[in-house]
């Protein structure tokens, strides 16, 4: 098994509303940058620093805090415990007021525990606006927005990366397109993975027809991702064959699914 040491924080911004008159044209905060990277090493703590900004025309007293992934919600609680690293967080300053267009930066500190286990741990960073009451009134609505840095923890040790594809499905006859294919992938590794591929459509003779690429995701540890990809063309006659191929991990792990085979027959068309 290969070591992969590092730290993967991804930003995203979730947005929240308080009605009131008028909607704002652009979030209240922004944070940069939008993806960070860090080794660590147990037993000691490392930094990384993100940048809040203040988009609106009026201060904002900011709340950061962190929390556990918000994608754990589909774990166990067993699971959630090994993989929840909220507690290795401690941000400079978690409180504080950021006057119009001020920017402000943010330390982030991470200590990882020295007996933890190897592979992905997870956590989430929350920048929360507060509304300051000065800047309420009955004939406004103000848009402000919690903005939130994801982070993708990797503890050095013995990582195993392993996706297998749980199931691939289609119906077997259809009178007309759009066709629906059900791909399921199972992340059976200690360590999150952002899978990409595609299903490859040929027709009677075997010419490729139709490329689909399957959605970008991540998959956390021991769960499960479920995408339902589309060929959206209507009108289909004949047999055709769809063959699924999914690519992963840092080691550029490769897997297949046998071809699976449909047909379109527009019976209605033909009476």
């Amino acid at each position: 098994m290969r070591r992969l040491p590092f730290v993967f924080i991804i930003s995203i911004s979730l947005m929240f509303y308080w009605s009131n008159g008028v909607i704002a044209s652009q979030s209240s905060l922004t944070v940069s940058p939008a993806i960070l990277e860090k080794v660590l090493e147990p037993g000691t703590v490392s930094t990384a620093s993100a940048t809040v900004t203040n988009t609106t025309n009026f201060p904002l007293p900011i709340k950061a805090q962190v929390d556990a992934f918000i994608g754990n919600n589909n774990l166990t609680k067993l699971q959630s415990s090994i993989f929840n690293s909220s507690s290795w967080f401690s941000l400079e300053p978690s409180d504080f007021i950021l006057q119009p267009s001020e920017s402000k930066d943010i330390l982030i500190k991470i200590a990882q525990p020295v007996d933890v286990e190897p592979g992905g741990h997870y956590a989430t960073i929350f920048f929360q606006p507060l509304i300051p009451s000065d800047v309420i009134s009955p004939s406004s609505t103000i848009s402000l927005a919690r903005v939130g840095i994801l982070t993708f923890l990797i503890a050095p040790g013995n990582i195993t990366e392993l996706l297998n594809i749980k199931d691939f499905v289609v119906k077997p006859w259809s009178t007309f397109g759009p066709i629906s294919f059900d791909v399921e992938l199972k992340n059976e590794g200690n360590v999150h993975t952002s899978p990409s591929g595609n299903i490859i459509i040929k027709d009677l003779l075997g010419k490729t027809v139709k490329t689909l690429d399957l959605d970008s995701s991540i998959i956390l540890p021991t769960t499960t991702n479920t995408q339902n990809i589309v060929w959206d063309r209507q009108l289909l006659f004949g047999r055709f064959t769809a063959s699924l191929t999914v690519d992963y991990g840092n080691t550029q792990g490769s897997l297949t699914f046998p071809p699976l085979v449909f047909w379109v027959v527009p019976w209605p068309l033909i009476v």
